[in-house]
């Protein structure tokens, strides 16, 4: 045999696997984030028109919107308190964007094409990423702008949001990028061939478990110089160019709009450059409540809220002791309303019994639930009979937690809960429950 005969590669090294490193070989990674570049959340009209506008371009470039000459790309995951619109700024201009999407009690985009339900366990916090896009202007010249977004994404979903799991849709061109660099892994082998959300283009669904990816991305990354090394680049600390609330959300107000900055939004910025249905408007109710419906009339002045109910969409964990056996389990809330409160739980079938109902933070005072008739499933959630009414009263400015006090101590919010008389939605039954209201209290936690 000829000496010079090439090296058989392992099995192992697909020509999937080859094709990914040679992408990972071609990463040119800044050991700093871009200079002059701030990694925020939207928080005004103006960064939700500049984001939708620079996803206009991008889409109607890759064919996915058709040029309507609205020049804006508008959902209604831009004033959903459940989505969160996070964007790069220079300057005042906002030259990349990104939404996180949030699975509450309603389902994600992907889940019309994909199922996850075997993502949503109690103890699993799973969100959508979607609308990723960086400025033409941008593109090239600063290459790992994106990456520096995907960082402070992954940043936010842990620290913020307390996600194990983020989901996405991509089409069948980009997958590889997830696949290769950020290590995202096919949902399934299956190819949507049309996908309504991007006018009819083909999707894949992609997972990446947050839970596992820093040790994925050690391994993957191990021994590569600074410029290819994304763990490196992804386990960064100290970047004040990177604004990270303090402490966790438990109850989700991401993009969440006063009266007048979502009238603005819906009224006079939407109307004309966005299309949304009658089901998109049932679900700003049902985030935003009765005192907004006058806003959701302007844009539409034919729309109804039916049966749509004013909840709050919720992270916060409990135990569900139950009646009957004395047994508990450990139960999500994911969300509440008036009179009912959509948990899912690590023994599910416990919640189909009367019980209490503790919450973290106030396990002195039990939430009396009901369970059948009144329980109602939801895929892996069930919805219960039971009141945690008002977590947070709509429009209290609950993100940036911890507060500091007077004391200088960082101030959290905890739920304080009253007695108070309530009926059971389907049987009509009386019992007592708990209103919650929210109370600071000082903590010496970091």
């Amino acid at each position: 045999m000829n000496d010079m005969t090439a090296p058989v590669l392992p099995a192992t090294l697909n020509k999937s696997e080859m094709r990914h490193q040679k992408m990972r070989r071609m990463l040119r990674l800044r050991p700093t984030p871009p200079e002059g570049v701030t990694f925020k959340v939207a928080d005004s009209t103006e960064e939700i028109e500049q984001a939708c506008q620079i996803l206009y371009d991008a889409y109607t470039e890759a064919g996915f919107m058709i040029k309507d000459g609205s020049g804006s790309r508008f959902t209604v995951y831009h004033v959903l308190p459940s989505a969160y619109t996070l964007v790069a700024k220079k300057g005042d201009d906002v030259i990349a964007t990104v939404t996180l999407i949030l699975r509450s009690a309603d389902p994600l985009p992907i889940e019309h094409l994909f199922s996850i339900d075997h993502y949503l366990g109690h103890d699993r916090r799973v969100a959508e990423v979607s609308a990723l896009t960086v400025h033409a202007d941008y593109r090239r010249a600063e290459g790992d702008l994106v990456l520096w977004l995907m960082k402070y994404l992954k940043d936010f979903s842990r620290k913020v949001l307390g996600l194990t799991d983020l989901v996405l849709t991509c089409n069948p061109k980009h997958i590889a990028f997830y696949n290769a660099i950020l290590l995202f892994e096919n949902i399934s082998e299956e190819v949507a061939e049309s996908y309504d959300f991007v006018d009819g283009a083909p999707a894949c669904g992609a997972r990446l478990n947050l839970s596992t990816r820093r040790e994925n991305y050690r391994v993957t990354y191990d021994g590569q110089p600074v410029e290819k090394n994304l763990h490196r680049l992804m386990e960064t600390h100290n970047c004040p160019s990177l604004e990270l609330p303090a402490g966790k959300d438990e109850v989700y107000r991401g993009n969440w709009f006063s009266r007048d900055s979502l009238d603005f939004l819906l009224t006079h910025y939407a109307k004309g450059r966005s299309r949304l249905t009658a089901s998109d408007l049932s679900r700003l109710y049902a985030a935003y409540g009765p005192d907004y419906l006058s806003v959701l009339a302007a844009y539409d002045p034919g729309f109804q809220p039916g049966e749509a109910v004013y909840r709050i969409d919720t992270n916060v964990s409990g135990r569900f002791t139950c009646r009957k056996s004395g047994k508990s389990c450990r139960v999500r809330v994911i969300a509440a309303s008036q009179d009912r409160i959509t948990l899912s739980a690590d023994a599910p079938g416990m919640l189909r019994h009367d019980g209490l109902l503790m919450l973290e933070g106030a396990p002195e005072h039990p939430v009396p639930v009901f369970g059948p008739p009144a329980a109602v499933a939801h895929g892996p959630y069930l919805t219960v009979s039971g009141a945690i009414t008002h977590l947070l009263q709509p429009g209290i400015e609950h993100r940036r937690r911890p507060m500091v006090g007077r004391s200088g101590k960082p101030t959290f919010w905890r739920p304080i809960f009253r007695p108070s008389a309530f009926r059971n939605w389907k049987t009509g039954r009386k019992g007592l429950s708990a209103v919650a209201a929210l109370s600071p209290f000082s903590s010496s936690r970091s």
